[in-house]
């Protein structure tokens, strides 16, 4: 039988001031004032041989009008001297990729025939393991101020060495900060003001699935232009339907389309005409989570004077069992089907456990554990079947449960 959906929203804000992450299932968001950051530096591991790329990724927020140049007159032997902007019309303007969170500006001249050539630096290996920066940059900010900057060094894929200064060389500051600090596991970015310097750590604890935000798009060959939609995390999958009979279009006709492009939802669901958006008719999402649930994703209604979206979520797959799960630690819940108390055991420490319907939701939640077992009671629950969420330090894992 198939699942009733739910009706859920985000609001961005006036000039779409925020951007709103969201969380399947959970119905969680967060959010970051986008004006607040002009550069995303990865905060993930690199994994070798092929996925070193994700630990070098620098992005812009060039949805919010952020602007990068490579300086083409000189190296970063000559970032002190480098004082004006004179010659930008000649420097090469760099743009996030967006089908690929991996895909960053600063990395988008690295040479692919050199596999350690990162764009903003070079892989140097024995003995040092340091990626090392050889090029400068001009970042333009909204309000036409002009800061250069140099990725000096990722030290042994921990330390970040970034430089930023006024083309004058004043205002100058050395920003280094790891990987590896606390709160920052399971994250893709941390966020630099490279006004103040100040690092923000923006990204949602509990993970994230969709990304409503301003970014920048080709929408026209060869016009790019900063549009506002929906991009999707690193393990998130989707595959866009359309045009389709909303009542009868299927989630088995679709799933082999599914793609790890984090724009295939993006901006095009809503169309602007007579000064008004509408929303695209017979165009569904399909959304596949890592553990393998599934969400039919279908758009209702979007305002421009406040930035609210106003979604569907029909879940068309549950994924996997906990035992199936792919998870950094193991844990189990008993007895299932239950009836009352529930005891849940785990290898790694609970911050969270929650319970939600399989519209995905939310029942209730018991937070700050901070211990490896506990017992809940789910009495109050109606009989059915039901989805159990455990968050960690180590992770997050979602089960099925049985309630008699």
């Amino acid at each position: 039988m198939a699942q009733s959906p739910v009706i859920d929203s985000i609001i961005m804000g006036a000039g779409y001031a925020n951007q709103i992450y969201y969380k399947l299932g959970s119905g969680q968001t967060g959010q970051q004032i986008a004006a607040d950051w002009h550069l995303a530096v990865s905060v993930q591991p690199s994994i070798p041989p092929t996925q070193t790329l994700q630990g070098t990724t620098i992005r812009i927020n060039g949805g919010y009008g952020i602007e990068l140049y490579k300086v083409s007159d000189t190296d970063s032997s000559g970032f002190n001297t480098l004082d004006n902007a004179n010659n930008m019309a000649n420097w090469q303007q760099l743009r996030d990729d967006y089908t690929n969170w991996d895909e960053g500006c600063l990395n988008s001249t690295r040479s692919t025939t050199e596999p350690f050539d990162y764009g903003w630096g070079k892989y140097l290996g024995n003995p040092s393991y340091n990626v090392v920066g050889d090029s400068i940059y001009v970042l333009k900010t909204p309000s036409g101020n002009y800061k250069k900057l140099w990725v000096k060094k990722l030290q042994f894929d921990t330390l970040w060495q970034i430089v930023v200064a006024n083309l004058d060389n004043s205002n100058t500051f050395q920003l280094s900060f790891s990987k590896t600090a606390q709160g920052y596991a399971g994250k893709n970015f941390v966020y630099i003001n490279a006004d103040n310097g100040i690092i923000a750590n923006s990204e949602p604890a509990e993970g994230w699935d969709l990304l409503f935000s301003k970014y920048v798009d080709e929408v026209a060959p060869g016009l790019v232009y900063p549009v506002t939609g929906v991009l999707t995390n690193k393990s998130v999958k989707t595959a866009k339907a359309y045009p389709v009979d909303i009542s009868s279009v299927a989630y088995a006709d679709y799933e082999t389309q599914l793609g790890n492009s984090i724009s295939t939802i993006g901006y095009t669901w809503k169309v602007f005409a007579n000064g008004a958006f509408s929303i695209e008719d017979s165009l569904v999402y399909y959304v596949k989570l890592a553990n393998g649930a599934a969400y039919r994703l279908r758009f209702l209604d979007f305002r421009s004077t406040d930035g609210m979206a106003k979604f569907e979520l029909q879940p068309v797959s549950f994924g996997a069992s906990v035992s199936a799960v792919s998870a950094a630690f193991d844990w189990s819940f008993s007895p299932n089907p239950v009836t009352d108390q529930l005891n849940i055991n785990s290898s790694a420490r609970i911050n969270r456990i929650y319970i939600s319907d399989i519209s995905g939701r939310l029942l209730f939640a018991v937070n700050n554990l901070n211990q490896k077992s506990g017992n809940i009671s789910v009495s109050s629950l109606p009989t059915g079947l039901y989805l159990i969420t455990l968050e960690t330090i180590e992770g997050t894992s979602t089960g099925k449960l049985i309630k008699d």
